[in-house]
């Protein structure tokens, strides 16, 4: 029986692993958390710092692993780009993981290839406060330079918030190297694709609800979106050219863009599947395709087949709330929840969305409608039912006792 190698095993890795054995695999996993998920459900399991290349494929190659289980992760996509090229598997190499994971490579590469970018970007460290840099217009994002979901991501409308920001994330002692940049406005969208063997598969586009600013997390994700036939032409042709300008291959991609009048802006792309369940539920859910099995194809040198089965609108909705248990049979009767998990937060709790992090604990409704609209204000409607609701979106609280 082959062993796929589970990089990763947090609970994004939790259901790669399961869809992995499901399909008659046996998994060893990796994480430098002792007290990590996946850890409880692979069949072996190896509490290793995976951002620790040498030592990851020390052990790598001692297990005779097959393949890789693609699944959401950050930096340490680079891992993973590193044992596909020493074990010749197909899948990122670790040139193309670098050049995604790594922001202002990824900035300079897009800008000298002409693709639309922000307008000014300077990379700082925190010991070199920046206060000196002098910036033409406001507001200002700044983000890590390996980083994702959103954590450390925070918008900057004046000299003053700018202050307030650098002292604020001076305590995220991880990060080493941040970026500042113009902030676009625009309609962010989240996309999910694939190439194999150099070819370019759009999968599916999806509309992000995003939290208020200074922050930028998506508390609602929903998809297929609403586009028209030229918009979402523009998009798949400026990914297909971004993935060959980028060098990657063999892989799912998954990218953040906006949409702008001018074009579209790539706000990220990386070579790994979405992360936030999307791609564990939503696109099974809204196509019928099970892209993490498709993507274990791919690793494992099998032809996969990406062919989008079905189309229907849904919508994932976060909270941090409790939800009466009565309100969701009532919606499940109808046919409109499709898969819902309860929040682990305390009844006193008011927490603050600010990156995907803070999503670990909170609860989630996936709910289906006629249309994508109808989809978005079920979901909406079920947790305005279910406690007080902060109409700004990015703070929630339980019903008062």
């Amino acid at each position: 029986m082959k062993w796929l190698l589970s990089i990763g095993a947090g609970v994004e890795q939790v259901e790669p692993i399961k869809i992995a054995q499901a399909m008659g695999y046996k998994v060893v996993a990796m994480d430098g958390n002792a007290n990590a998920p996946g850890l409880n459900i692979a069949d072996r399991s190896l509490n290793i710092d995976i951002s620790d290349k040498v030592e990851v494929l020390t052990e790598v190659r001692k297990c005779n692993v097959s393949g890789i289980i693609p699944s959401p992760i950050g930096k340490c996509l680079t891992t993973i780009g590193l044992i596909n090229d020493e074990l010749s598997f197909p899948g990122i190499s670790a040139a193309a993981a670098e050049r995604c994971t790594n922001k202002k490579i990824f900035h300079d590469l897009l800008s000298r290839n002409h693709f639309l970018r922000p307008s000014q970007s300077e990379v700082f460290q925190m010991t070199q406060i920046p206060l000196e840099l002098k910036f033409n217009d406001y507001p200002l994002i700044i983000k890590p330079c390996n980083g994702s979901g959103s954590k450390g991501v925070i918008v900057v409308q004046s000299e003053e918030e700018l202050e307030q920001a650098l002292m604020d994330l001076s305590k995220l002692e991880e990060v080493q190297d941040w970026l500042i940049e113009s902030f676009i406005e625009g309609t962010e969208y989240g996309v999910d694709a694939v190439v194999i063997d150099g070819k370019f598969q759009l999968l599916m586009i999806r509309e992000k609800t995003l939290s208020n600013l200074p922050y930028r997390q998506a508390i609602q994700v929903s998809g297929p979106a609403n586009l028209t036939e030229l918009q979402i032409k523009s998009i798949a042709e400026c990914l297909e050219r971004a993935a060959q300008v980028l060098e990657m291959n063999n892989c799912i991609l998954h990218a953040d863009v906006l949409l702008l009048q001018e074009g579209v802006c790539i706000i990220e792309m990386a070579g790994r599947p979405s992360g936030q369940m999307i791609s564990s539920n939503i696109i099974p859910l809204a196509t019928g395709l099970n892209v993490i099995q498709e993507g274990i194809k791919i690793s494992l040198g099998i032809n996969a087949d990406f062919t989008i089965n079905d189309s229907r609108p849904v919508a994932l909705t976060y909270f941090t709330h409790s939800i009466h248990p009565k309100i969701i049979e009532k919606y499940e009767k109808n046919g409109e929840i499709l898969k819902f998990k309860q929040t682990e937060h305390d009844s006193s709790d008011v927490i603050q969305i600010t990156n995907g992090t803070d999503l670990s604990g909170a609860g989630y409704i996936i709910t289906t409608g006629l249309n994508l609209a109808e989809a978005q204000s079920i979901g909406d409607t079920i947790i305005k039912q279910g406690g007080d609701y902060n109409e700004d979106r990015s703070e929630y609280s339980k019903i008062k006792q």
